[in-house]
């Protein structure tokens, strides 16, 4: 799936889910950055772990180089 933005992202996972929703409970884990979009949805929620201090996803990896577009193009016409 290809997201404009974490709103169209919460949007398409809230229409994904909504055949689920009678299911209790149901669990989603979902990166911290999610949690604003998963409150929208949810009854309740959880979060296991918050950092005190939060910068980016690029401070929790190694090695977070930023991708050009003309790679993620032909990244996306690979898997076409």
């Amino acid at each position: 799936m290809l997201f404009e933005d974490r709103v169209d992202a919460g949007r398409q996972l809230a229409k994904s889910l909504a055949a689920y929703r009678a299911q209790q409970p149901l669990i989603l884990a979902i990166p911290r950055g999610g949690v604003p979009l998963g409150r929208a949805g949810a009854d309740a929620l959880v979060c296991l772990s918050v950092e005190s201090e939060f910068y980016g996803v690029g401070q929790f990896y190694r090695s977070f180089d930023q991708v050009e577009d003309e790679e993620v193009l032909t990244m996306l016409k690979v898997i076409q």
